[in-house]
């Protein structure tokens, strides 16, 4: 017994180390790009809804420090997938990065709906410098709007293999990305059913975020809505066009990135039974010839 107790203290210990040395995934990327959607409680995006994109390139130097310039507009869906953002949008804000402490920072130029964010001076954004028993206190950034426990922190996430972590209240923040809810939104879950989430992102020393072809890619997409979301008995899946179930799949994942939940899709609505899943956070993704879309789901 005292053998096993000390072989899974190692484990514990060696994991602790990997999940610390992992190397560190900076957000503060040229060519990067941002959408946030507000949506409601089925999931999916309404014509005419509002859609955030963001646009980071070039550079700038603010007290000697350097900075990354942030552009930003908004646009209506699908509008979004017809045109691309470019560097005659406003100029929002700046960011900067200290990827030894961890630690990005921001200087906003124009006031962002829904953000209380200090105006033409720096702030801190994100600290990805926490571990495991770490708080995030209200005050700390101006996107926290309650104090926050750093419960685990997970590698990958539905953006990059970086580190997800994962905070009280339900709360996620992705290295190298920014939050669940997008780069400089508020990081609070609504209590009516719609939020603010992260939709698409796009890291521009991997590909080109502002080419036709990106925009191609996520039109080919398969379009449907997943509802009702938070669920407590069946979430259900409907196709927009009939002909895009076919060949397609779902998996469900849990905050570790584990697979619980395989099913093939085999006509263009289906229902599932979530009621004996444990209450909490859950990611999915459908696949099939058109493309695939992830997104988040909640059982309570």
């Amino acid at each position: 017994m005292k053998k096993l107790a000390l072989i899974l203290f190692f484990l514990f210990c060696f994991n602790s180390i990997e999940i610390k040395a992992q190397a560190y995934v900076p957000l503060v990327v040229d060519s990067s790009v941002w959408r946030t959607n507000t949506q409601g409680p089925t999931f999916g995006f309404p014509q005419g809804s509002f859609i955030t994109e963001y646009y980071l390139l070039g550079d700038t130097i603010v007290a000697s420090l350097n900075y990354k310039k942030l552009y930003m507009r908004v646009a209506y869906w699908p509008d979004v997938l017809t045109s691309s953002i470019t560097l005659s949008e406003p100029l929002c804000g700046l960011l900067r990065e200290d990827t030894i402490n961890r630690k990005v920072y921001a200087i906003l130029l124009q006031n962002l709906s829904g953000v209380s964010c200090p105006l033409n001076q720096g702030f801190l954004l994100y600290d990805f410098n926490k571990q495991v028993g770490d708080s995030l206190l209200y005050g700390s950034s101006c996107l926290i709007v309650m104090n926050h426990e750093v419960l685990n922190i997970t590698l990958g996430n539905t953006w990059l293999t970086s580190n997800t972590f994962n905070l009280s209240g339900n709360i996620e923040m992705y290295e190298g990305v920014g939050s669940y809810f997008g780069l400089i939104e508020i990081m609070a879950l609504s209590v009516s059913g719609g939020e603010v989430n992260l939709i698409y992102y796009c890291r521009g020393n991997q590909s080109s975020c502002i080419t036709v072809g990106i925009i191609q890619n996520e039109r080919r997409n398969p379009k449907l809505s997943i509802y009702p979301n938070p669920s407590h008995l069946t979430i259900n899946i409907d196709f927009k066009n009939p002909n895009h179930f076919i060949k397609s799949d779902i998996q469900l994942f849990d905050l570790t990135g584990k697979v619980i939940f395989t099913q093939q899709l085999n006509s263009a609505t289906t229902q599932i039974d979530v009621s004996g899943f444990p209450k909490g956070i859950y990611f999915y993704q459908v696949i099939n010839d058109e493309g695939q879309v992830s997104g988040k789901i909640i059982i309570q």
